[in-house]
């Protein structure tokens, strides 16, 4: 058993379909989460019941204790062991590319970490090919991607439920996220509400740069997925408040933990999702022209 011969115990392989048709709750890290990240303390008593699972990334532990959390991403371990000291990690889960060994086994025991490797180990990383058996995980420019594919293809969670996605935060840690001479997103104003400057609602329209191309990016991505995920029938449900992601079938969290994880209406069959379905081409519309319309 190669996997085991290397010493890594569990792959994100071991988790194929466990978890069919059940919300989750992907938690992003951007400034929102001051909006709506509260309600997660409230669906830990959902979490208990298995009704949910919730799962954190990058400085999710600076909002929120390692404990909230079923499993927690990071795009880059080694690089970032201060989102990481003085946490008791062990109180979830970590999904850890396969390089990441050293400091991942430094804060979190081998029966906490599920492993996988790159689609790219075929002519990228040729020594990840031997541990193929721990399960693949998409690379994107955010770590978003990866959390989609996880919740989506191993999992096989629905509805994916994601709050705190703004890909409009300006700095991290006080440090520019931003290119030289880049402008302040309009998603990290302190007054910006779920619904004010969003592109369907035909008012108050807000819009991003062009020089804003690396968060533009990330979205681009993002949208992708989701409409390959409405493809196969099951549904994304963007529930930030605020920012530049132009998924469409949007949702308040308070509305979405009230319908699908208390009152266990079925996600699938409200008209709404029927309908962004049939309009699933807007999300994949995102362009960066002299203006770019942010949605």
């Amino acid at each position: 058993d190669a996997n085991r011969a290397g010493g890594f115990k569990r792959g994100v392989a071991a988790l194929k379909g466990s978890w069919d048709r059940k919300p989750v709750v992907l938690v992003g890290s951007s400034p929102s989460l001051a909006k709506n990240g509260h309600l997660l303390a409230e669906i830990q008593g959902l979490r208990e019941q298995g009704k949910v699972k919730v799962i954190g990334c990058n400085r999710a532990f600076k909002y929120h204790p390692p404990e909230f959390f079923d499993y927690y991403f990071c795009a880059d371990f080694e690089g970032r062991r201060e989102w990481f000291e003085g946490y008791d990690c062990k109180r979830t889960e970590a999904v850890a590319w396969l390089y990441a060994t050293q400091l991942v086994r430094e804060f979190w025991p081998d029966d906490r970490i599920l492993w996988h490797i790159s689609p790219l180990c075929k002519s990228a990383l040729p020594d990840e090919d031997k541990h193929r058996d721990l399960g693949w995980l998409m690379e994107g420019p955010s770590v978003s991607t990866s959390m989609l594919h996880f919740a989506f293809h191993w999992l096989q969670a629905s509805p994916i439920l994601m709050i705190g996605f703004d890909f409009s935060y300006p700095a991290q840690d006080g440090i520019s996220q931003r290119y030289p001479g880049e402008p302040l997103l309009w998603g990290v104003q302190p007054d910006l509400t779920f619904t004010q400057g969003q592109m369907w609602d035909g008012t108050n329209r807000l819009y991003v740069e062009p020089t804003s191309r690396m968060l533009l990016d990330q979205c681009r991505h993002i949208n992708y997925a989701c409409t390959w995920i409405r493809r196969a029938g099951r549904r994304v449900i963007n529930c930030t408040e605020g920012g530049i992601q132009r998924n469409p079938d949007r949702m308040p969290f308070r509305e979405a933990i009230d319908r699908f994880l208390v009152g266990g209406e079925d996600a699938h069959a409200d008209p709404g999702f029927l309908e962004w379905r049939r309009l699933e081409q807007l999300s994949m519309t995102v362009h960066a022209p002299e203006r770019v319309e942010a949605a």
